[in-house]
């Protein structure tokens, strides 16, 4: 299992990672390229923190996410996935990043479940969101697409891809200090594991699935206190509610009791988790029609 210390990555970008500018550039070719597609200024700044890196909690990536809930159990449930045909509907860079996030996860998905031509479908769409922000001007971006189109049915092979790529990922977000945009990717490709998890079909005959996902509580802590460190005294409208909604689904999280499921009684939670699907339905409903 790959672990990714004080980062968001493996797939926490994944692939956004790849359109993301690394600093082989030199400072005129980046401005150019910013310059290209102008984003707000609001928004871009809400982006931009000065923080201690040390303070930031580590989380997994969204691949170990979806590999803990296929371990527990989960089916493959094709419907369940965010449309192709949304990517045209993210007119914001805020919602752009979300639902690369919430993209990456649904790649992810269809990856560990063997299922190739959906995947490149959502490798396309990944990249032409980032395309659309502004991060698909970088070296060697065709080399790594094509990796990783290559190897899109061999987990080993797409984790070695994608942490080389998050080398330069994570010195981009360090050098321009935007911890917050992999941390909104992450929320995003967070909330759609969730999503796919609690609103597939054999969510209530599987005891382990709930049990994996009730675990995701102290992740959820971890990019929550990270989202508060990096805004800062910053407020922006749709940061705030992101963070307002994943604070609702830790509130909902923490009203489940694990025993019940480890003595394989749903009776006991049966309200508590009907409000936890409402929640994490609501949210991800948020994500997708940002």
């Amino acid at each position: 299992m790959i672990c990714i210390n004080k980062t968001y990555g493996l797939l926490a970008f994944v692939l956004p990672a790849i359109f993301i500018i690394t600093s082989c550039g030199s400072n005129d070719e980046l401005e150019n390229r910013k310059s290209v597609i102008p984003l707000s200024n609001t928004i871009e700044s809400v982006f931009t923190s000065q923080i201690d890196e040390n303070l930031l909690e580590p989380l997994p990536s969204p691949l170990q996410i979806a590999l803990i809930f296929k371990s527990a159990g989960l089916t493959f449930q094709d419907s369940l996935t965010n449309a192709f045909s949304n990517a045209s509907n993210y007119s914001t860079t805020f919602s752009k990043l979300l639902n690369m996030g919430a993209y990456s996860s649904d790649f992810i998905y269809h990856v560990i479940n063997e299922k190739p031509n959906p995947s490149r479908n959502y490798l396309k769409v990944i990249q032409e969101l980032a395309s659309d922000i502004g991060f698909g001007q970088i070296i060697n971006t065709k080399e790594n697409i094509t990796r990783l189109d290559n190897n899109v049915n061999n987990i080993d092979s797409l984790a070695i891809i994608i942490s080389e790529i998050q080398m330069n990922t994570d010195q981009h977000f360090r050098k321009n200090n935007e911890h917050l945009k992999g941390l909104v990717i992450f929320a995003g490709a967070w909330v759609e594991a969730m999503h796919l998890a609690i609103q597939n079909n054999g969510f209530s005959r599987n005891f382990n699935i709930p049990k994996a996902l009730i675990d995701q509580r102290d992740i959820l802590k971890r990019l929550l206190k990270n989202l508060h460190l990096c805004r800062g005294k910053k407020q922006n409208e749709k940061l705030n509610e992101l963070i307002t909604h994943l604070e609702a689904i830790h509130t909902r999280l923490d009203d489940l009791h694990l025993e019940s499921f480890e003595e394989k009684d749903f009776s006991e939670n049966k309200k508590e988790m009907d409000s936890l699907r409402n929640t994490i339905q609501a949210v991800r409903n948020m994500v997708i029609h940002s």
